[in-house]
């Protein structure tokens, strides 16, 4: 079977759909986890408005969940509708765009506290 690269640590990995190891999965997973709730509470406490009351910043239909760029900096969102989240694609910071493992670690250690 051919195997191919984690896009975070570089570690081979044999699931041919797979873009990360187990271990940076996990640890993605967890930190957008931990940045949903922060983003759950925000709304909760009126930090920020539900989104399905702002517009899309992309289309300008209604919006339906906040898009992250940075995991790193979970308040920072904007609203947008499903389709326009799906076309941006994932977030910065993930694998392609120059995160490494350790800051992977660095930012579930955060999402943590």
């Amino acid at each position: 079977m051919k195997t191919k690269k984690c896009i975070v640590c570089g570690n081979e990995i044999t699931n041919a759909y797979a873009k990360y190891c187990p271990p940076c999965k996990q640890g993605i997973h967890r930190i957008q986890r931990n940045t949903s709730a922060k983003v759950s509470r925000a709304i909760s406490n009126g930090i920020l408005k539900h989104p399905s009351k702002l517009k899309c910043v992309d289309c300008g239909k209604k919006a339906q969940c906040y898009d992250h760029r940075d995991y790193a900096k979970p308040l920072d969102v904007v609203p947008v509708c499903s389709p326009c989240n799906v076309k941006r694609g994932t977030a910065i910071g993930f694998g392609s765009l120059g995160i490494t493992r350790q800051r992977v670690k660095q930012i579930y250690d955060q999402g943590a506290k």
